[in-house]
Parts: C-alpha cells; sequence; structure tokens
C-alpha cells in the first residue's frame, strides 16, 4: 500500500507502506500563503484554490501489480457523483482545537478525466479505479474549504491519507 500525506501549509510527501520501492511524488512544500476568512456560524471559513492541483500522481510501472482502488483515510464522504468525490476530513491543531477541510477529488487516467465512484467504509472512503491505466492522477477540482475556530490564529497544517490497493 501507497500513503499520501498531503500537508497544506507545510509540504507534500508520499511514503511507502508494504511496497518494496518507494516512490516520491510530490516534496515540494505547498504553501497556502497568509489567509483570511469570513466568520460563518462561529467559524471561519476559507476557500483556497491549489496553485497545483496533482494531489496523487502515480505511473503504473512503478508499481509491482496493477492498482484497483485507494483509500481516503479518516474521511466522511459528502458527495459522489459520475466525475467528482467531496469529503471532509478533520484534523487537530493547537491547544486541542480542529479544523475540517472539504476537498472535492477528480480521477484522471491517461490525461483523461474518467468517472470516479466512491464507498465510505468506517473512516475511510474507497475510489475505485475504474480500468488499467499508464498514468494516474488524482486532483482537487475546486478549491479547498479550510473552517477554523474563529478564534484561532496561526499556522495550521493537515495530512490528507491515502493508500493504494492493488488486485
Amino acid at each position: 500500500m501507497k500513503k499520501l500525506f498531503v500537508l497544506c501549509g507545510a509540504a507534500l510527501f508520499f511514503t511507502q507502506g508494504i511496497m518494496a520501492q518507494p516512490v516520491v511524488i510530490n516534496s515540494s512544500p505547498i504553501s497556502l500563503g497568509i489567509m483570511n476568512g469570513d466568520v460563518v456560524n462561529g467559524v471561519v471559513k476559507i476557500e483556497k484554490a491549489l496553485s497545483n492541483p496533482v494531489v496523487l500522481s502515480v505511473m503504473q510501472k512503478e508499481l509491482k501489480l496493477p492498482l484497483s482502488a485507494l483509500f481516503v483515510n479518516n474521511a466522511i464522504l459528502l458527495k459522489s457523483q459520475q466525475n467528482e468525490v467531496t469529503f471532509r476530513h478533520h484534523s487537530p491543531i493547537k491547544n486541542g482545537q480542529s479544523m475540517k477541510a472539504q476537498v472535492s477529488l477528480g480521477l484522471w487516467l491517461d490525461g483523461h478525466r474518467v468517472n470516479l465512484v466512491a464507498k465510505q467504509e468506517g473512516s475511510t472512503i474507497k475510489l475505485i479505479i475504474p480500468g488499467a491505466f499508464k498514468l494516474l492522477e488524482l486532483r482537487v477540482i475546486k478549491p479547498v474549504e479550510l473552517y477554523l475556530p474563529k478564534n484561532y490564529r496561526g499556522e495550521f497544517k493537515f495530512n490528507l491519507d491515502i493508500e493504494g490497493q492493488s488486485n
């Protein structure tokens, strides 16, 4: 299994779980910069489009077995349409507080957007890979929505943990 960790405001890392050879997807930081948001129902809502929307890029030749599914851990499925999956992710921040991130993803195989089927399995969302590919990309297709306590000031990070499953 492969794992992808997205640290918004800090860095994007791809680490290896069970696979024998590590594959580095992107180790450069994703900085959202200084942000301001709107107070809505006692929380600050921030919308931010990523400058590089690709959060996962895998070439099949880098894998030993065909990839059949991706799993987004610690996420709640909000919407699953033919080519879009929207979910909410909770992360702890300073002083015992938490933030929420709402993310919409799309799937591209060999440069073409394809239908994406998602199912909630406990606290994990299963994304079905619909067929064979040479290049798989998982992209953020809408601005990320971040929800922070209105009294929160300072840096924040969240990990987007994605694992792959082979046949």
